[in-house]
């Protein structure tokens, strides 16, 4: 068994590098599809009555888009220690 003497050890964990870690803020984005029920005269007008709703349609509704989850580049960044910043 190698046994090293305190004075060695504390040589030893000093001389350590330990890298400090970044903080990044990645922005992403994915698509989302859904349903509406909607009333109207013609499905023309349902289109256009849907392009109006609200986006906050019921969650039960709506459906991730398979691999549609993707990395924002342009919005991505460095997030400096002294900094509050945020998409």
């Amino acid at each position: 068994m190698l046994t090293v003497p305190p004075q060695n050890c504390y040589l030893l964990i000093s001389q350590l590098t330990i890298p400090i870690m970044k903080t990044f803020l990645i922005a992403y984005k994915y698509s989302r599809c859904g349903s509406l029920e909607i009333q109207a005269n013609s499905l023309e007008e349902a289109k256009d009555l849907a392009l109006e709703a609200s986006v906050d349609n019921d969650p039960r509704n709506e459906f991730y888009v398979a691999d549609s989850f993707e990395v924002d580049d342009e919005f991505s960044h460095e997030v400096k220690e002294d900094s509050t910043e945020s998409v």
